[in-house]
């Protein structure tokens, strides 16, 4: 999407033009993550937002979007916190992990995730 972005800005040209329209792209939402691309920095996510994801058990339940027979994946909810507690999920996608949470609130802790793989601070190996 953020490719789509810099070519619509440029009519389609790539090389210097693309990237000085990358580097341009303001706060800009892609797939519910924030991207702020500038000549100093050029990474999509931060790292409180880079996520890592596990496979599903087999028995696990299926989340309403996932397709039968798949391989769903879960995300593994820690790497998703800027102070190793409370989450730093984007404020759009908190209500599906954290369907309690009130947007008045601070990110909530993240092992409290409805799904994910978590374990708490005080766990020595993870």
């Amino acid at each position: 999407m953020t490719l789509v972005h810099g070519l619509k800005a440029t009519g389609g040209k790539g090389g210097s033009k693309l990237i000085d329209a990358l580097e341009a792209t303001p706060q800009a939402i892609f797939s519910s993550f924030p991207i702020d691309l500038g000549p100093d920095d050029h990474l999509f996510l931060p790292r409180d937002e880079l996520g890592l994801f596990a496979l599903a058990a087999a028995d696990e339940k299926l989340d309403p979007w996932e397709t039968p027979g798949s391989e769903p994946w879960r995300p593994i909810m820690r790497t998703f916190t800027y102070d190793g507690k409370r989450t730093s999920v984007p404020d759009l996608d908190r209500p599906v992990f954290f369907p309690f949470w009130n947007p008045k609130e601070p990110g909530p802790d993240y092992w409290r995730s409805r799904y994910g793989i978590s374990t708490r601070p005080s766990d020595p190996i993870h």
